[in-house]
Order: structure tokens, then sequence, then C-alpha cells
């Protein structure tokens, strides 16, 4: 396993990543030291000259600053989900920057259109945010429901809002 850490306007970053793929992503910390508590660093080592992570790390700046970055090209490393957690996943990756979709339909397009709780679950331990856009499954009365990165819903809303154009960061 390997890490990376880096400052964005969302706060600190960390990525983990294994051979597979991307494991953990974490963000919105105030400190290094936040963040890296948050990755469990043990028998990780720091890496910072991976070409595939270096150019996420930019590429994540660079949507921090409200660039439209496409992130389906990220390598994730998904091997011990459960099959329903996999499709859920794969389906809000297909959600683009800029759009929402409500929990019930995340369920529907993982092909189990009547888990919108079991969706909102699987969101709620989305261990690789911003990549796995969770932050883009709202509920179905457009409440944002929860979100796990510190500040919680008001980080969903500030990355709304980004991506909305709105550009309000409070």
């Amino acid at each position: 396993m390997w890490y990376s850490l880096f400052q964005t306007k969302f706060g600190w970053f960390g990525l983990k990543w294994s051979n597979s793929g991307l494991v953990r992503l974490t963000f919105g910390h105030s400190t290094q030291r936040q963040c890296s508590d948050q990755l469990s660093l043990e028998q990780a080592q720091a890496d910072n000259h991976s070409a595939e992570y270096s150019q996420l790390s930019e590429q994540l700046q660079a949507y921090a600053e409200g660039v439209a970055v496409d992130f389906a090209d990220t390598t994730l490393d998904l091997r011990t989900m459960t099959p329903f957690r996999l499709r859920a996943t794969k389906a809000c990756r297909n959600v683009l920057y800029g759009q929402t979709i409500s929990y019930a339909e995340l369920a529907r397009r993982a092909g189990s259109p009547q888990a919108a709780r079991a969706a909102g679950n699987v969101m709620s331990k989305n261990p690789i945010a911003i990549i796995v856009p969770c932050h883009r499954i709202i509920g179905s009365a457009n409440s944002l429901g929860g979100f796990s990165a510190p500040d919680g819903i008001r980080m969903k809303r500030r990355l709304l809002d980004m991506e909305a154009g709105e550009r309000v960061f409070t």
C-alpha cells in the first residue's frame, strides 16, 4: 500500500492505493495529521512518485478549483465489495459532474429498484468520495441526506454548489 497527502481549497486530501487501484480517498481535513489519521497508514508507504497518482492529485486539485474533471479512468480496488455494493458504486460513478440523482434512482440503476435504503447505506460507507461521487446522490424530496466527509452536509452542499457553478463556499 502507498499513500499521498496534499492540500487544496477543500482542505487536506489523502489517497491510499494498492497494486490493484485506489482504496481510499479522504478530504476536507484542516490538518495533515487529521488527514493521515483517516487513511489508517499502518503498513503503507509515502509515495509521491507514482505517475498515475500524481496525475490524480493534480486532477483533484483542479476539481477543487471548480474544473469539471472526469475521474472515469481512475482505477479503483473494489475487490472486497459485495455484488450490490459494486453495482451501486459503478452506477454512482456514472453520475456526471453537476448532476444529481436520488437514492431510489441509484438503486434502480444498480438493478435493485426497491433498494433505495440499501443504496444510501452503500453511499454512506463510500471510501472513495469524489471519485465515486456519492455527494451527487440526494433524497427523493431533494433533501441532501448525509455525507461522511468532515463538515458533513455543509461539505456536500459546497461540492454541489461548486459543480452547479454557483461558487458558494461557506
